[in-house]
């Protein structure tokens, strides 16, 4: 009788896909290289989890959840501000991380999605995110509050530079950028994209006068 194979758990599994991603990217990223670094044949592997199609999905669960821990990691005394400063950060610190949810193996986004970002519905999901501590009107506040409309506006556009920056430091076209740099750079972009909403906005009744 020949032994049995060693069984893994889906999370011994999913730590072993993980380390090889962190350490070598999606290319090397296979069954057969989880059974290596496990010590076993994909066998054990394929007990637990049907295809890769299900280990990528455990995976990306894993990264993401890595994402929003940054995200959520306090590094200012604006928590919206951390959200973004996190963001740049997770692509800087784990790139291969960030190329596998973005570059690799980008989810796209459906056409639910995408229509409910152009209106209230980015920063709805920005208010999701954030503690529940945070400011009542932080949101309206840091994003210019005349409407919701401009608010989602200036928000969207300082999630498209956020994300830009992240993809720069992620693909080291930028030079590795440390913490106050990025929040100078994510701050400045805040304060334009504000600027240009309130220049190109309707002017109130009140400022008519």
């Amino acid at each position: 009788m020949s032994p049995r194979a060693p069984q893994f758990t889906e999370s011994q599994i999913t730590a072993a896909a993980l380390e090889i991603l962190r350490e070598q990217g999606w290319g090397t990223l296979t069954a057969r290289a989880i059974a290596t670094r496990l010590g076993t044949s994909t066998t054990p592997i394929y007990s637990v989890f049907a295809s890769m199609d299900d280990i990528e999905a455990a995976v990306r669960v894993e990264a993401m959840g890595r994402q929003l821990h940054y995200m959520l990691t306090p590094r200012s005394d604006n928590p919206l501000l951390d959200l973004a400063l996190g963001y740049v950060a997770f692509a800087r610190d784990e790139r291969m991380f960030f190329r596998f949810l973005f570059i690799d193996r980008p989810v796209p986004a459906s056409a639910a999605l995408r229509q409910q970002l152009e209106g209230r519905g980015f920063v709805d999901r920005l208010r999701e995110i954030l503690p529940d501590n945070r400011p009542a009107d932080l949101l309206d506040t840091y994003f210019g509050g005349r409407s919701a409309s401009s608010t989602n506006e200036v928000a969207y556009r300082s999630w498209i530079f956020a994300h830009g920056l992240a993809m720069l430091l992620c693909s080291g076209t930028l030079p590795t950028t440390d913490d106050t740099e990025i929040r100078r750079l994510l701050e400045g972009a805040g304060y334009a994209f504000t600027l240009l909403q309130r220049e190109s906005a309707p002017a109130s009744p009140t400022e008519d006068r």
